[in-house]
C-alpha cells in the first residue's frame, strides 16, 4: 500500500540516510568533537521518529482494514433507524412511520460503528495516542478512505514529527452507493403500494425476496458483492413493520 500521510518522501528518506552517513564520517576525522555528534544526534533522531512512525502508521492501515469488513459482516445488525431494530434486520418502516436512509445517515450509522470497531484493535498498541483517534470515511468504486479529525504527533528530544492519518480499504464496490440503492429500490416500491399487502406481493423484484409474516415484511437484498479475506456475501435485510398500522390490509 502506498503511503502519502507523512510529510517524508522515498529521497528525503535517502537524503536522511547518506546525511547520517556523511555526520559519521564527519566524527571519526575530526576527533569525535561534541558539535558533530549533535548534528549526528539530530539526524538520528528524526530518522527515528519517521520509523517509529510509519509503524504506528502501518497499525491503522491493518486495524482499518479488518475494521471495515466488520463493519460490513455486521452492517444488518449494527445499523439502526429511528423505527428501531427487529432481530437482524433494519427497520425501514413502523407502522406510519418511514425511516428510509439518506447519505447523511448512512455516513454517521457507518462511522460510528467503524469507529468502534477500530478502537477494539487499536487499544491494543499502547505508542503514540492512536486509540485516541476518530475518523471521517469517505466512499468510491475502489473502497473506503478514511482521514482522522486530528493530527498524530510524536515527540523526540528535540524533534516534533506530525502526520495525518488516513487509510484506504479496497473493495471492488461503493458501499454507500450499493446500500443506498437497494434502500432506494424499497422506498419506490413503499411509496407505490403504501399499506396495500396485495400490491406489495406484485411488487416483488428479482434480488428481493418479500416473506409475509402477518404485518411483517421480511426483505434480503443481495447485492451480488463480495468482501474481506473470505470472500463473504454482502446481504442486506430489511423489515417493514405494518403492525401498528391501521391502514393495512
Amino acid at each position: 500500500m502506498i503511503n502519502n500521510k507523512g510529510f517524508f518522501t522515498i529521497p528525503l528518506v535517502v537524503f536522511m540516510l547518506i546525511f547520517i552517513g556523511f555526520t559519521s564520517y564527519l566524527f571519526i576525522i575530526s576527533d569525535k568533537t561534541s558539535n558533530y555528534v549533535h548534528i549526528g544526534g539530530t539526524a538520528s533522531n528524526i530518522f527515528s521518529a519517521y520509523q517509529e512512525t510509519e509503524k504506528a502508521l502501518f497499525f491503522i492501515d491493518k486495524s482499518a482494514d479488518y475494521s471495515v469488513y466488520k463493519t460490513l459482516r455486521n452492517i444488518n445488525l449494527d445499523f439502526k433507524t429511528n423505527c428501531g431494530k427487529k432481530d437482524n434486520y433494519i427497520i425501514l418502516v413502523l407502522g406510519e412511520q418511514t425511516c428510509f436512509f439518506e447519505g447523511d445517515l448512512f455516513n454517521n450509522n457507518f462511522n460510528s460503528i467503524f469507529n468502534n470497531y477500530l478502537l477494539d484493535y487499536t487499544a491494543s498498541y499502547d505508542k503514540m495516542g492512536i486509540s485516541k483517534l476518530a475518523y471521517t470515511s469517505e466512499f468510491s468504486d475502489y473502497g473506503v478512505i478514511g482521514r482522522s479529525k486530528e493530527l498524530l504527533i510524536l515527540n523526540r528530544s528535540n524533534i516534533t514529527y506530525s502526520v495525518e492519518p488516513s487509510f484506504k480499504v479496497k473493495l471492488d464496490f461503493n458501499i454507500k452507493e450499493v446500500f443506498l440503492d437497494a434502500n432506494n429500490k424499497l422506498k419506490e416500491i413503499y411509496l407505490s403500494c403504501k399499506s396495500d399487502k396485495n400490491c406489495w406481493e406484485d411488487k416483488k423484484t428479482e434480488g428481493i425476496i418479500v416473506q409475509d409474516n402477518g404485518k411483517l415484511f421480511i426483505i434480503e437484498v443481495d447485492t451480488e458483492h463480495r468482501f474481506g479475506l473470505y470472500d463473504e456475501k454482502l446481504v442486506l435485510r430489511f423489515g417493514l413493520n405494518f403492525e401498528t398500522n391501521p391502514l393495512f390490509r
